[in-house]
């Protein structure tokens, strides 16, 4: 958000690649990797979130499937799609990332299904009738919706890479680029190692109204934080 050197007139410091493995709530400390103990009054933690996949995706085995979160996923999409046999990808999530997604793919000159498994697309923000006339405006773009058909089975090719997908229907879909675009997963594993920092029966650090975790003068904000047993990920609260 700011230079190096705006850290350090501010007298901030900063530690990156350091990550924080254990709360001592009673002695008000933090252990972090590279630096040790480090004494706090209020301790916030925003560690954020990674993207979701479903269980069993064949990430690393299969060449071709890919999350939608990091400039890095951003670049591994682009090189895959310029591989001469890469003509087709395949969005798995119809929300905003998802339509995000497969714009993006579809600027790339890819051929673009959008899987959604309920049964519309955008269906925390759109009700049905709304949802069809987006659909609609989709098309118009070149974008094809699969509602309710998700792959279920990858093939892959002799060489690894992958050919196409079983869906939830059975039928077959060949495809070459797999991006799941299906939300977040908080990082929430420093609850593993402090079990007193309660964690939600859907993840996150469970806070309070205030955004108080369950240790005392120690908050959560953002997509680590679990309010209700929603996370929502947003940072306007902070700044409140």
């Amino acid at each position: 958000m700011q230079p190096r050197s705006w850290y350090d007139d501010n007298q901030v410091q900063v530690s990156l690649g350091d990550t924080i493995d254990e709360i001592d709530h009673a002695k008000q400390q933090a252990h972090t990797r590279l630096s040790g103990w480090v004494s706090y009054d209020v301790l916030v933690l925003a560690t954020g979130s990674s993207a979701a996949l479903p269980p069993g995706v064949p990430i690393e085995t299969v060449k071709g499937i890919y999350v939608y979160r990091t400039l890095q996923d951003l670049e591994d999409i682009i090189a895959c799609s310029q591989q001469p046999h890469v003509k087709h990808a395949t969005v798995v999530g119809g929300g905003l990332l998802g339509l995000e997604a497969a714009k993006a793919a579809k600027d790339l000159g890819l051929e673009v299904t959008i899987c959604e498994r309920s049964d519309r697309l955008m269906s925390r923000q759109l009700d049905v009738a709304a949802s069809r006339l987006l659909q609609a405006e989709i098309t118009k773009l070149g974008l094809k919706a699969s509602i309710k058909d998700c792959p279920q089975e990858l093939e892959k090719d002799e060489n690894g890479f992958l050919k196409g997908a079983r869906m939830t229907s059975q039928k077959f879909m060949e495809t070459q680029l797999l991006i799941y675009a299906i939300g977040i997963r908080a990082r929430d594993e420093l609850a593993s190692s402090c079990p007193s920092l309660k964690k939600a029966q859907r993840g996150g650090f469970v806070v309070n109204e205030r955004l108080e975790t369950s240790l005392p003068n120690v908050y959560a904000i953002g997509e680590c934080a679990s309010y209700d047993d929603m996370i929502y990920g947003l940072v306007a609260p902070g700044y409140e």
